[in-house]
């Protein structure tokens, strides 16, 4: 098993100034250190080759929500082509896929057999045609 610290920092009296000059800006300071450990942790998993990821914390401490967001972090540092076809995991993320893919993705739901890594509208038309083709061929 392999372990990976994400540490937090402690707040710091920097942060206070800020929070005290403006709360919009410790909001977004926060956000945005949140999204750089997600982002992280994210790069050490993929790293590590691990297939499963424990995330240990007090109760309330957010670790379902940082569990959603290292999910969306992990889909979105894999390759277009790998990632894509993953329609249905994806919307379940609220996250959208390029047009070609889910039309190939229906139309594979459907049964046309097409290959599940079109990414745009060009290989989208080349696979249909190819399809075309060959279910001509087998008439």
């Amino acid at each position: 098993m392999i372990t990976i610290w994400v540490p937090k920092r402690l707040v710091e009296v920097d942060l206070y100034n800020v929070a005290a000059r403006s709360p919009q800006a410790l909001a977004q300071l926060s956000e945005s250190s949140y999204a750089r450990r997600v982002q992280y942790a994210a790069q050490k998993v993929r790293g590590s080759g691990a297939k499963i990821v424990m995330l240990t914390g007090p109760s309330a401490s957010g670790k379902t929500t940082s569990a959603h967001c290292l999910a969306k972090a992990l889909v979105q540092q894999g390759t277009p082509a790998q990632v894509f076809p993953q329609v249905q995991k994806l919307k379940g993320l609220g996250l959208d896929t390029p047009q070609a893919t889910e039309l190939v993705y229906l139309l594979n739901r459907a049964g046309a057999g097409l290959a599940t890594d079109i990414l745009d509208a060009d290989a989208c038309i080349d696979a249909l045609a190819g399809r075309l083709h060959k279910m001509k061929a087998n008439r």
